[in-house]
């Protein structure tokens, strides 16, 4: 039987996970949904305002770093700034993602292992819908494990290093959440080196890990450069002050729990149960998805808030010692026996059910949840699509509006008050209140408003909206223009 090359293995692997991205591009309506990712409508305004020459961090207040958004906004520009472009966007990202995994499963172990890491992955809580969504949590991971895998399948040698960590200083200026790769990186390069068996293995060890960290700060001071307004206290600080971490310990509903791991708890019995059998059979592949996983769990247990997405961080490794133990469990089946007793005849028998029982299991529930996914992406809104209508109805002669909704203004093509572009939570958290807000609407006066029924409960703003009338209301929504 003929024997594969890395070259090789990695374009039969391309081939695979653009087949799923296809797949998944089918049954997600990337046109029709308003919004996929929570995060998305921020996304989506960040990059039309900079598609249209506004500033990031000045005026544009933004806690997440540039590039994802820079390189959505010159698509913007060559093909024009709608959802389905955005989400173009984040399917390519979506594909490097599943092809770095699955080519990263494979270099340790072979393609079948790396074919069924990839659908396990597809299959896991909100992947399916991450990887088509413009959110920043899978272009993040997958440049920073496009950076793994360069140390896998290139030369060893400073420059293959050097390359490596100026791609992982890129994927930290997309999320700071591409760190949680680090530590299996720092690992691999330890472990290839420490193999050899030269006497200055030690110097060639340190050499490598002093390219590649000088690469990865290059590259992360070069584009911090390029963003003179963007400060610390922004981009770190609404993330870890004590404001927001007060502000969570009070709400359970953020705060990471191990139990959590169990919503897809038919991969992480099956990743339990393989680290065992890795840990006996496979030992040089067990220590990347183990550090992933380790360092996943170190993370979220200690840094608050923990959103429901963050489950991307426990999918790469769980999926990877999960393929690694149903393959492992299927060569064993497969193996030829030395004396062909009934005994190992119902060995046979067992492995085979068992292997079939397994798998089942687990695309049955990992199906289950990309329906259930693909369901709410279907299930329109119909007072939404009723306001984006009524919005684009009255824009003629308005050139800003303010509205917590961005995707709707997005949808709408209407520029929001950069400044107010982004209000998550974490920034009331961090000390942003609804004064601060008034200023920014008496600074720009929008000439429409759409604002939640939460917010009209502020007197301040009620006071302020005299100077505007209804023109359209919903039950949670009520949208204001403002007095000729």
């Amino acid at each position: 039987m003929f024997k594969l090359n890395n070259h090789d293995k990695m374009l039969y692997m391309a081939a695979f996970c653009a087949l799923m991205m296809l797949i998944l591009m089918y049954i997600f309506p990337l046109r029709q949904s308003i919004i996929l990712g929570g995060d998305e409508g921020f996304e989506f305004t960040k990059a039309y305002l900079v598609s249209l020459g506004i500033d990031l961090y000045d005026p544009i207040w933004n806690d997440q770093p540039p590039l994802y958004t820079e390189f959505t906004a010159i698509i913007f520009k060559l093909i024009g700034a709608n959802a389905t472009t955005a989400r173009s966007v984040a399917v390519f990202f979506g594909f490097i993602y599943l092809w770095t995994l699955g080519s990263l499963i494979t270099m340790y172990s072979n393609l079948v292992t790396g074919s069924i890491g990839v659908v396990l992955a597809i299959l896991s809580p909100q992947t399916a819908m991450l990887c088509v969504s413009s959110m920043l949590e899978i272009p993040a991971l997958a440049c920073g494990m496009t950076s793994a895998l360069i140390l896998v399948v290139c030369e060893r040698n400073c420059i293959s290093r050097y390359i490596s960590g100026m791609i992982f200083g890129i994927s930290c200026h997309i999320k700071l959440t591409a760190l949680m790769v680090l530590p299996a990186i720092l690992l691999m390069i330890l472990n290839q080196h420490i193999r050899e068996k030269h006497n200055n293995k030690y110097i060639v060890c340190s050499m490598s890990l002093f390219s590649y960290i000088v690469g990865m700060f290059t590259s992360y001071a070069s584009i911090w450069l390029c963003y003179p307004n963007m400060n610390f206290n922004m981009l770190i600080g609404t993330h870890f002050s004590n404001n927001v971490r007060d502000s969570i310990q009070v709400t359970s509903e953020y705060v990471f729990d191990l139990a959590m791991l169990w919503n897809n708890h038919g991969s992480t019995i099956v990743a339990s149960v393989s680290g065992v059998i890795i840990l006996i059979v496979y030992r040089k592949s067990f220590y990347i998805p183990v550090t992933l996983l380790l360092t996943a769990l170190f993370v979220h247990s200690a840094h608050v808030p923990y959103w429901s997405y963050y489950y991307l961080h426990f999918v790469a490794p769980l999926c990877w010692l999960s393929a690694f133990g149903i393959t492992a469990w299927f060569n064993g089946m497969c193996m030829e026996c030395a004396c062909r007793t009934w005994k190992s005849s119902a060995w046979k028998k067992i492995r085979v059910i068992t292997i079939t029982i397994l798998v089942s299991w687990l695309v049955v529930e990992g199906a289950n949840q990309v329906i259930y996914t693909v369901n709410q992406a279907l299930s329109k809104d119909e007072t939404e699509e009723r306001t984006i209508i009524k919005i684009l109805k009255n824009i003629d002669n308005a050139e800003w509006i303010y509205t917590l909704k961005t995707e709707l203004a997005f949808h709408a093509g209407i520029k929001v008050i950069p400044e107010l572009a982004i209000v998550p939570a974490k920034r009331y958290w961090s000390g942003y209140n609804n004064k601060e807000k008034l200023r920014y609407i008496n600074h720009y006066s929008p000439e429409l408003l759409l604002l939640t029924r939460m917010e009209l409960m502020d007197n301040d703003i009620n006071i302020y909206l005299k100077r505007y009338k209804i023109i359209y209301e919903t039950e949670s929504l009520v949208l204001y223009e403002i007095r000729s």
